[in-house]
């Protein structure tokens, strides 16, 4: 492993996360698993039954890597029958990495891309899922990439002219798409785990706190989305408070529901015909989407377009066919049918108008165009298509109304709020790193409807008045170890009290708000101390969930992991004081409805949009 991995923990995280994850592998007895690590050179480790140990096989060639043995049988460790054995590697391998200190040569060295090579050709012609824990960019051997988009001194940023500022949203080095595409004809689908250390001693001053060490996951990225992949990037990797989120994080990627081996096709009846597919997945044919892996968090975004007047008495159908793999070897095929009635009626096409598709389509729009466009530019778009979408309304379905009236669809009304929340998602701001952009990016476009909607808009809860309701419950001596569910708030400041304590998942982040007037024994009892600053110490407020004894610690434990539940992500907590720095930059910034440094509040929004439309008129 290289330096920087074991400096920041991130060896150690991915390696406990393997163990972890041993026995809840999908497929039961016929899981087969292969080990490698990589600096300079790349190490596979070889267990079986026949072994008293283990085989330590090394690939020196990085320029031109190679499979350690002719097949997958000889290299990959049967679960079923050498668990005990394989744990015992992987302990082995945590101790040596202890113990052990890199050398100048080797321990900065990082052959990712030589390890993603080799791994890929051990596992041709049986396919299966390879999960890369990249802690550093790879800077040695075939797929090495040289310097980090946007690092550096004159380097281009987001907010710089149209020309400069999109080059660090493409990738430079063409390796790992060329790879993807083998992988994926090999029926291999590759999950791409990102623990960026935080950046140290005097670059941390001039980056900022908080900052990460550049991956270069513009050039990585690929890799995943081309196959069916996840892109988990944890930015500022810091071992103490991200350890249980890539153990969450490795568990559910190799138990959740999922397909393998998937070939899906969209049909449509007369008259309408397929543009084209958005989301993770390999195209090698015009009409066929591959997927190595498909699993229950994924989405395939497909437009449809006409080619053809469709009679208004007749239906039209849309038809989507997948034929996959089960993890217990089944091959099935699952058929899903849409009809819908045809109109010649405007008002009938509004009034059946999905929101949160409309939310979606405009989300996958933005991540399509952000290697191409600058921000500036993608909100004016997805700007004028909300108001070309009222505009039509208004002009061909509420013909009577008053002109100075805002006229809004029942269906679509709040399309405005969430179109604003877009132009100040995180992909569109010009506070993150390009990692991080990057991953958003690669992240949105395969999210399943309600996470898109949970990354556009967040949810917003106040939890101190639930978490005291238990106290006029003891005293009828009936204490719930479940508190109720808080409400959900409109993201605005308004409804945010000096003495509340507050939760906001975005399904990246989970943040915990501390007012300033806070109950000062609620907030002992929630986090061990009456100054919650003195766990987070200096840079980032990241904190470790620790349930106290008391009621009220237990339950908002509860809430915590009940929110977390519901979006099958860990969502590492941060802990947010009033008057910090990233109370701004986190937090009421996260709050879309009020004015900020991303964009106008949501009045505002709603004005301009109703003058654009005005002006149509004209």
């Amino acid at each position: 492993a290289s330096r920087n991995a074991k400096m920041s923990g991130a060896f150690h995280a991915a390696i406990e996360a393997v163990i972890g994850c041993v026995t809840s592998l999908a497929g039961g007895d016929r899981a087969r698993v292969i080990v490698a690590t990589y600096d300079r050179h790349v190490h596979f480790y070889r267990v079986s039954p026949d072994l008293e140990g283990h085989q330590l096989l090394v690939v020196p060639d990085i320029d031109e890597p190679y499979a350690p043995t002719s097949g997958l049988s000889e290299l990959a460790c049967d679960v079923s029958k050498c668990s005990e054995k394989l744990v015992e590697v992987l302990q082995g391998l945590l101790e040596a990495a202890s113990s052990a200190q890199p050398t100048a040569a080797a321990g900065m060295a990082s052959a990712g891309g030589a390890a993603v090579e080799s791994t890929i050709a051990a596992m041709k012609g049986n396919g299966g899922k390879l999960l890369w824990f990249c802690a550093s960019m790879p800077d040695v051997g075939i797929g090495k990439v040289t310097s980090a988009p946007g690092a550096g001194p004159g380097a281009p940023s987001m907010s710089a002219d149209h020309k400069d500022a999109m080059k660090i949203m493409q990738s430079s080095v063409k390796h790992y798409t060329d790879s993807a595409k083998i992988a994926a004809e090999h029926q291999i689908c590759v999950h791409l785990l990102t623990l960026a250390g935080p950046v140290a001693g005097a670059a941390a001053g001039a980056a900022g706190a908080g900052s990460s060490l550049p991956i270069g996951l513009v050039n990585l990225a690929p890799l995943a989305t081309n196959t069916g992949g996840d892109v988990r990037h944890y930015p500022a990797f810091r071992y103490e408070v991200d350890r249980e989120q890539v153990l969450s994080d490795v568990r559910w990627i190799v138990s959740r529901p999922q397909g393998l081996e998937a070939l899906m096709r969209v049909r449509c009846s007369a008259g309408l015909s397929v543009i084209d597919y958005s989301g993770s997945y390999c195209r090698r044919t015009p009409v066929d989407v591959d997927l190595p892996c498909v699993d229950c968090d994924k989405n395939i975004f497909v437009r449809l377009r006409y080619d053809d007047t469709l009679q208004e008495s007749e239906e039209c159908c849309v038809q989507a066919a997948a034929l996959y793999t089960s993890p217990d070897g089944t091959r099935r095929i699952r058929v899903h049918t849409l009809s819908l009635p045809c109109t010649s009626v405007l008002g009938n096409v509004f009034r059946g108008a999905d929101l949160e598709i409309n939310v979606k389509h405009r989300l996958v729009e933005t991540c399509q165009m952000l290697p191409v466009k600058p921000p500036a530019q993608i909100k004016e778009h997805i700007t004028s298509r909300c108001v070309d979408t009222l505009y039509a309304y208004r002009k061909f379905c509420a013909t009577n109304s008053s002109s100075g009236q805002l006229i809004l669809p029942e269906a679509l009304k709040l399309l405005p709020l969430y179109t604003l929340a877009l132009n100040k998602a995180m992909g569109l701001r010009m506070e993150p790193e390009i990692d991080e952009r990057v991953a958003w990016m690669h992240d949105c476009l395969s999210l399943n409807v309600d996470s898109s909607m949970d990354t556009v808009y967040g949810q917003l809860m106040r939890v101190d008045d639930v978490l005291l309701e238990s106290d006029s419950a003891a005293a009828d001596g009936a204490v719930p170890d479940v508190p109720r569910k808080p409400s959900p708030l409109s993201l605005s400041s308004e409804g945010i009290d000096a003495t509340g304590i507050y939760l906001f998942a975005n399904g990246r982040d989970l943040l915990c708000y501390v007012g300033k007037r806070a109950d000062p024994s609620l907030v002992h009892d929630l986090f061990g101390t009456d100054d919650p600053d003195t766990l987070c110490g200096n840079g980032p407020r990241l904190w470790t969930l620790m349930e106290f004894d008391s009621v009220h610690s237990k339950q908002f434990t509860s809430i915590v992991l009940h929110t977390r539940t519901e979006r099958c992500k860990h969502m590492r907590l941060r802990l947010l004081r009033h008057g910090s720095r990233e109370e701004t930059l986190r937090f009421f910034d996260s709050l879309i409805e009020d004015r900020s440094t991303a964009g106008m509040s949501y009045v505002e929004y709603l004005c301009h949009v109703h003058r654009q439309i005005q002006n149509k008129f004209v």
